[in-house]
């Protein structure tokens, strides 16, 4: 016995035995037949056009290779693993011992005998495909190879210019006067109380903060300095509603520096609160002149027409 016989499962043995016939036998016979995969290649149209004349006539007259490429092309057996070839084996072996018993359980036939021998050469070359089919069948075909596509880094996006930034402490010529020995005036209290509220402020203590210089607001409502730190400070720690008042106030009350600080901070406030239109008539007023908030102002202005329109919050 060869080495291909060799490999054979015993049930494999005996249907060829039944067949009267043997692997060698079936081998030599076939040997003129189209390989399986030239076979496949047929079906999926990849062959020229002589290669797939000669390929489509030999299935004409070959019942052996139509059950084959039928088989070939079940996806149930091409990826076939060795528990599913298993199972296949039984079901065609149990297809062919229910096929021989039913020669004996259907009278109708003895009657047309010819029914009999085109049914069980049918059968019999079904299963005698599905044996060969596993001999010709590879091994377990290596998983493909995943092919990972990195997709371009986004570009940055441009960081927004409404960022808080904290403001150096400026006091007006008037405030500095007290500071260096004026006369004891409401304006000097003011300055007293100014001062020492201005000192949480540069510790970076801005709740602190906005307690002193609240009080201050409220004792002198017409100093600039103290509505425009409260105002800065309250963003500090997002109140950003509550800042909107005191900024407002400083912007009509002081010079032109103290204006351009407050009207900053007023947009800055407005477009936390996503009122877009009251932000961008501040930055107006800013972009169109000549000072350090130019720049960043019309930038604001263009971030602004940017975004969707969205309802304001207050």
């Amino acid at each position: 016995m060869n080495d291909r016989n060799k490999d054979m499962a015993p049930e494999e043995r005996e249907l060829l035995e039944s067949l009267g016939t043997s692997f060698e036998s079936q081998k030599a016979k076939h040997a003129g037949c189209p390989a399986p995969d030239l076979l496949l290649a047929s079906q999926a149209g990849v062959l020229n056009e002589e290669t797939a004349g000669k390929v489509a006539s030999h299935l004409e007259r070959c019942t052996f290779c139509r059950i084959l490429l039928r088989d070939l092309s079940d996806p149930e057996l091409a990826s076939a693993r060795p528990k599913e070839e298993d199972r296949i084996r039984e079901r065609v072996f149990g297809a062919k011992q229910a096929a021989a018993k039913s020669t004996h359980a259907v009278v109708a036939v003895r009657k047309r005998p010819w029914l009999l021998s085109v049914t069980f050469a049918t059968a019999a070359c079904a299963v005698l495909a599905v044996v060969l089919w596993m001999r010709f069948h590879p091994g377990p075909q290596p998983a493909p190879r995943v092919v990972t596509i990195t997709a371009p880094p986004e570009k940055p996006s441009t960081p927004s210019v409404f960022v808080w930034e904290k403001l150096p402490v400026r006091l007006q010529a008037s405030t500095i006067l007290v500071l260096r020995g004026g006369p004891q005036t409401s304006q000097s209290t003011y300055t007293s109380q100014l001062t020492t509220a201005l000192v949480f402020y540069q510790d970076n203590q801005y709740n602190e903060a906005v307690q002193h210089l609240a009080k201050v607001v409220k004792a002198f409502p017409n100093g600039v300095e103290a509505q425009l730190y409260l105002g800065i400070s309250r963003l500090a720690v997002a109140q950003n509603a509550e800042a909107v008042e005191p900024l407002c106030a400083a912007q009509k009350l002081g010079p032109e520096q103290f204006r351009e600080d407050a009207t900053w901070f007023l947009a800055l406030a407005y477009q936390r609160l996503h009122d877009a239109p009251h932000a961008s008539a501040e930055l107006q007023k800013l972009c169109s002149g000549k000072n350090d908030y130019a720049a960043r102002a019309c930038a604001g202005v263009q971030e602004l027409s940017a975004l969707p329109e969205a309802k304001p919050t207050r």
